[in-house]
């Protein structure tokens, strides 16, 4: 196109108008005023902007329709049969100067309206394909086809462009929402003047900002609101005021309702009519109260924004037939670094980089010579600071007024950034395969129908299953046998769900027909819009974990197998130990109630001591066997703590005369009566502790202190020191003092005997319990052993249980006839001296079946049943006998074992037995278990009282 020319001055005008009508505006509103502006300069009655609908595109759905003078709504209609078929089918601007009606007679509307001019042009994409059209039609032929058309093609790769970027690009659309975003949250708000300066309108956000109603400004004027006609600022105000001209960013400070000083700035055009008479101004207005406080922050955010806003804008350029740039806008020059002035007179082989110059001068070659208007394309262009960008140029074709190719017109777009992300995201894509491809774990992927749609070639090396078996299939469909009926159902649900899962495990069978165990974990994929889109995971060989979990429960079935052995031979010995342990104290006992010498005397109470102590080192074994096992429970119940303590005392003050030693309580006064705890088993820790040090000590004293700690716990924290003036422990012996089967030294064992499990379980007794224990000792000095725990005090105290009693200081207050199932006749005999000296009458049978038989045919007061017995034992008899009529079959029954274990215990109380007496015989623990029994105090003891307790 030549300078100069007419054609080309009524493009430009054209351009200008364009420039000037459509600057700023995008989407919807763009299309509106596109619409309005062909209508109003074209000299057309119907105008509109259209995309493309539905998959067979055979749809026009309208952007923008502006017909009778105004515009309307939006609608759609069919392309078959009509000129925008014609455009879109050519690709091309097509213009029917007159009789489009007849042209295509099945277009109804054009004949209703009585079209005769036309005008359409295709919106492209970036690769040629179309997106929609652009067209008008009037009822006058059209004059200026050359002109028009020329139009039509600039505006439709504007317009392109448009529909494009809201389809499509996705950094635009960030970018608009950004907009949108910000546009939202504006404290902007509007406002309007008359011809008299005196407003005539305000938005609601200039109440919200400064208190004030509207009407509080509405009929004053500028220059009625407080403002100081002095100041420059306001001076230069009016002027422009009274000159009639815009104004941009004028700041002022005013007080709002409340008396506080805010910062306003406000903007005005001034708005004239039809006929150029001034009608007044229109304008916004801001709250800048926060911009004032932070002018630089607020700068830089306004810089921010202003770039976001040009990068929004799309270049253009005028260029000749041989590629020298005559017209630029400057986001055209922008993107290539230039001023404007420097690119015009260039040539486009100038910025495109010459790898790509080839193609480009046969492009434009090519629509020079077919005559084809547009044509789109990604190029690599040179700035001026030798850098490379991407662009997307959309080009057509200038035509003169002989339709003769007269230059072209040029649109880019920056796509840089988006040619960047397309290349790291192929670099992820390349990164996830060989990560894929090197890592121990597979990858999966379902899309939304919960179908498999990936897997890595890790599943194929591990499993020997071809990923395509799988594809395409659902979980249901894949099928994984050997998988719980319940487990299965709660993964499908956790799929259903969309759930992320974990770990779920199942098996697959190799080809060679070997079972490998997998197991996969998912997380559930949501798009933006937060619709469920799939899922992704991952899986691992778990083959070796399963082969540990079954080698695990073999060696826990061995030990448990073990355990239960252990637990066997703990009860045969146990009974095969107490049995004649019964026989040798309890003949002891009674040979010491016959007429002896005081040599004798003291024999035979040796012989005693010695049972006692084979019984005290049994004890020790079945509490250290049932503390491994986990099978001592803390019992706790409440009980008179002084009471309790004073028993223990009670029961080693004897021990302690013997050797000459002094044996001490002091219990601190703010102690509680009655507290809630194990009272068995701090009897137990007391006995051990304080029997140690009466062992320990050959001079002096033994002292028990309790007092409280204080803790942060609730209740109360209980703190026992044991003081003797013993022997006392090497600093190298403390740190093994608590390990089993341990003393200071073999000198020890020798001299003073023991096992060395005391220590052992008396520790484990007192953690059990939830408290600590600890020593201080010197060589030769003596110890002190000490332990805490934690107790809860109660209102009142309960039993505070049975310690050893005299054993010649009981006497029945009735006789009882009782039967006695025993075998062994050392414990018939003892159990014979034992009762028959209260005048009770005993019937003595040797198995089950006789007792059984004995209980059927006599009434007894109670039987005294040994456990393990020839024919039928102790437990099945109880049940035998249990199943007699009347009060025959509700006798009480006692057990009389050498089994002290706990778990067997329970099952003689499910055989019906009433209690327990253990072996070897204590007559203080029959006569009270008799007492219990028959819930009567048949026989009265006393307790012996030798010792000092000191508050």
């Amino acid at each position: 196109m030549t300078n100069g020319s007419g054609g080309e001055r009524q493009i430009s005008e054209l351009l200008r108008c364009v420039s000037e009508t459509l600057s700023g505006t995008t989407g919807e509103d763009y299309f509106k005023a596109l619409t309005q502006f062909l209508c109003d300069h074209l000299g057309m009655e119907f105008a509109l902007v259209g995309e493309l609908a539905g998959d067979s595109q055979c749809m026009v759905k309208t952007l923008a329709l502006f017909a009778n003078g105004k515009l309307q709504e939006n609608t759609e209609y069919a392309l078959a049969d009509t000129p925008c078929d014609n455009v879109i089918t050519k690709k091309r601007t097509c213009i029917f100067e007159a009789d489009v009606q007849c042209t295509f007679p099945k277009d109804l509307m054009l004949v209703d309206l009585g079209a005769e001019g036309y005008v359409g042009a295709p919106l492209l994409d970036s690769q040629g394909k179309p997106l929609g059209i652009i067209s008008v039609l009037g009822c006058n032929r059209i004059t200026d086809a050359g002109t028009i058309s020329s139009l039509f093609d600039i505006v439709a790769w504007r317009t392109a462009a448009e529909v494009e970027r809201l389809r499509n690009n996705a950094a635009l659309q960030e970018g608009e929402k950004r907009f949108r975003d910000f546009a939202e949250c504006s404290s902007d708000w509007f406002w309007e003047m008359d011809a008299n300066y005196r407003f005539t309108y305000f938005s609601s956000r200039n109440e919200e900002v400064l208190g004030f109603p509207k009407e509080h400004f509405i009929g004053k004027s500028r220059f009625d609101i407080n403002v100081d006609e002095e100041d420059p600022k306001w001076k230069n105000h009016f002027d422009d005021l009274k000159s009639q001209r815009a104004f941009k960013d004028l700041t002022y400070e005013i007080l709002d309702s409340r008396g506080e000083v805010r910062t306003i700035r406000i903007s005005g055009t001034p708005v004239f009519d039809g006929a150029s008479r001034f009608t007044g101004y229109r304008g916004t207005g801001c709250d800048v109260t926060a911009e004032k406080q932070a002018q630089q922050r607020l700068l830089r955010k306004e810089q921010q924004f202003r770039y976001m806003f040009e990068q929004g804008a799309v270049g253009m350029a005028m260029l000749s037939t041989q590629g020298t740039f005559e017209l630029v806008n400057s986001a055209y020059a922008e993107f290539l670094g230039y001023q404007r002035e420097d690119l015009v007179g260039m040539q486009v082989a100038d910025v495109i980089v010459e790898e790509d110059l080839d193609e480009v001068r046969s492009d434009m070659a090519h629509m020079l010579h077919t005559g084809e208007t547009a044509m789109a394309s990604e190029r690599r262009y040179r700035t001026k600071s030798d850098d490379i960008r991407w662009g997307l140029a959309q080009v057509s074709v200038l035509s003169d007024y002989d339709d003769q190719p007269a230059g072209f017109i040029g649109q880019i777009q920056d796509i840089t950034a988006r040619k960047a992300l397309e290349s790291h995201l192929i670099e992820q894509e390349r990164r996830f395969e060989d990560f894929a491809k090197s890592a121990s774990d597979w990858f999966w992927e379902m899309d939304a129908q919960l179908r498999f749609s990936y897997f890595s070639e890790r599943f194929n090396e591990l499993t020997g299953v071809p990923p395509e078996v799988l594809l395409g299939k659902t979980r249901e469909e894949t099928g994984i046998p050997g998988v719980e009926w319940e487990v299965w159902q709660d993964h499908l649900d956790d799929l259903r769900a969309h759930r992320p899962f974990r770990n779920f495990v199942h098996p697959r069978t190799r080809s060679d027909g070997s079972v490998v165990w997998l197991s996969i974990s998912g997380q559930p994929h949501f798009d933006d819009a937060g619709d469920f889109v799939g899922y992704r995971g991952v899986g691992t060989d778990v083959t070796w974990l399963k082969e540990t979990e079954s080698a695990l429960r073999h060696a826990k079935h061995k030990a448990e197998v073990a355990n239960i052995a252990k637990s066997d031979f703990l009860a045969t010995m146990s009974h095969e130990i107490r049995t004649p342990m019964t026989g040798v104290i309890g003949m002891a006992k009674l040979l010491l109630e016959s007429d002896l010498d005081a040599e004798q005397t003291q024999k035979v109470n040796t012989i005693i001591d010695s049972g006692g102590s084979l019984l005290n080192i049994l004890n020790d074994v079945l509490d250290l066997s049932r503390l491994e096992a986990g099978k001592l429970e803390i019992e706790t119940v409440d009980f008179a703590l002084p009471e309790t303590i004073k028993g223990v005392i009670d029961l080693l003050a004897g021990k302690a005369e013997e050797k000459g030693l002094e044996l001490t309580c002091d219990f601190a006064a703010a102690l509680p009566g009655h507290v809630h705890a194990d009272s068995t088993r701090l009897r137990q820790v007391l006995i051990n502790l304080i029997g140690n040090a009466i062992k320990f000590t050959e001079r002096g004293e033994v002292r028990l202190s309790v007092c409280s700690q204080d803790t942060e716990r609730e209740g109360m924290l209980l703190r026992f020191d044991v003081t003797d003036t013993g022997i006392g422990i090497d600093a190298g012996a403390i740190d093994r003092l608590f390990a089993k089967f341990e003393q200071m030294d073999a000198s020890t064992s020798r001299r003073f005997g023991g096992s060395g499990l005391g220590l052992a379980i008396t520790k484990q007794l007192v953690e059990l319990m939830g408290g600590e224990i600890g020593v201080r000792s010197v060589e030769n000095q003596g110890s002190t052993f000490w332990f805490s725990m934690p107790i809860e005090i109660a209102e009142k105290a309960g039993t505070p249980g049975n310690l050893h009693r005299n054993e010649g200081t009981f006497s029945a207050n009735r006789h009882l006839k009782l039967l006695v199932a025993e075998d062994n006749h050392v414990n018939q005999l003892i159990l014979t001296a034992m009762l028959g000296r209260f005048g009770h009458r005993l019937d003595i049978v040797e198995n089950g079946e006789e007792a059984v038989a004995a209980a059927r045919d006599n009434d007894y007061d109670a039987v005294l049943m040994d456990v393990r017995m020839p024919k039928m034992d102790g437990p099945q008899a109880s049940r035998e006998i249990r199943c007699l009529e009347g009060s025959r079959g509700n006798v009480p029954i006692l057990a009389v074992t050498a089994d002290a274990m706990t778990q067997t215990r329970e099952n003689y109380a499910q055989a019906g037995m009433n209690g327990i007496v253990t072996k070897p015989i204590f007559q203080w623990q029959l006569l009270e278990a008799i007492n219990d029994a028959l819930d009567e105090e048949v026989h009265s003891p006393d307790l012996v009282a030798s010792t000092r307790v000191s508050a």
